[in-house]
Formats: C-alpha cells, structure tokens, sequence
C-alpha cells in the first residue's frame, strides 16, 4: 500500500518506517490517516493556512497554542493528558524527543508478547485517530469528550484491534481492561 500512496504526487519520506505505519491489526482507514500525519498531510489549522485559507490558528483541543500535527498528537496538554492516562493503562510510552515520525519510529521497536504491549501496539495509532476524531467532533459538532473519554475510547480500539488479528484472546483482553478500567 504504502508503495502506491508514495507515487509522485506526495513524494515519499526519506527513510519512511512504512512497517510501523501499516500494521496487520490497524484498520486501513487508520493507517492511511497515520501516514498523512507522517507525511504532514492532514490539514491541521497550519497546514490549510498553507494553502491560503484565513484561519486563526488555534488549537481546538487546548485553546491556548497554535494547531499543528506535531501539537495536537504529543505537545497540546490535553492530550498529555491522554498520554499520561494511557501510560498507566499500559505502560511505558515513550513521547519525548523529535517530530512525530521520530516518535512512530521508535514506538514499534517496543512490542513483546504482554497484554499491555498487544495494546501499547495499537495505542500510538488508537490514540491519535482518537485524538483527530476529538479535533473534528469539537469543530465540527460542536460536541466535545473529557481526555478521560478519549483515552477510554483509544484503549478499546487497540484492545479490539489486537483482538480482532488474532494477537490477543477476547476474555484475557477484556479481564484485562476491566482491572484498569480504575486507571482511565
């Protein structure tokens, strides 16, 4: 897949993990969505705003810092407060350091064959999907989840995506989840 969307028109990243992009377990329409963050492709206000439209460039997560892919999947604070929520549901995950395609990099050298890992495979995907659909729901809608929402929503798409390919049995990810349900 990654071969195709990689053609001419989007020119693609140097040294680009398209192995930890397309995943077995992660739906397609996830996938895509993560390598157009990786590519800086979804239109965040600062990416429209290159494109000429005249927006104020607000994130509509925080309110506080101007949108960018960079800021509203690891930098904005209220999904550091997703991330810190995730971190107690699963583990270490590691945010620091670099741009997001740095991050994605680094996230998929750190699966083993725990519960949390089956679900920290899928988290940095479920959470920034989740994280996006929160950014829509708020612009769009005008609805908006608490980050505790967001984060519960996340845990289950990983839980359900492991599920679903056959890395994880339903009953131990479901007796999992309900022992941490505590910890979201």
């Amino acid at each position: 897949m990654y071969r195709i969307l990689a053609g001419e028109k989007f020119k693609g990243v140097r040294d680009f993990p398209a192995e930890s992009v397309w995943r077995q377990m992660i739906p397609t329409k996830v996938c895509a969505f993560m390598w157009l963050v990786a590519h800086k492709r979804i239109l965040t206000l600062d990416n429209l705003k290159k494109r000429g439209w005249q927006l104020a460039n607000t994130c509509e997560l925080c309110g506080v810092e101007e949108e960018s892919i960079d800021h509203i999947l690891s930098q904005c604070g209220f999904v550091v407060e997703i991330w810190t929520r995730m971190q107690r549901v699963c583990g270490a995950l590691d945010l620091s350091g670099g741009d997001f395609i740095t991050i994605i990099r680094r996230w998929s050298l750190a699966v083993d064959d725990s519960v949390e890992s089956c679900v920290r495979f899928g988290a940095l995907h479920a959470v920034s999907w989740q994280v996006w659909l929160e950014r829509n729901r708020r612009v769009f809608k005008g609805t908006r989840l608490q980050a505790r929402g967001v984060t519960r929503k996340a845990v289950r798409d990983s839980l359900d995506w492991a599920i679903a390919c056959g890395k994880l049995d339903k009953g131990l990810g479901l007796s999992w989840l309900a022992g941490r349900q505590h910890l979201l």
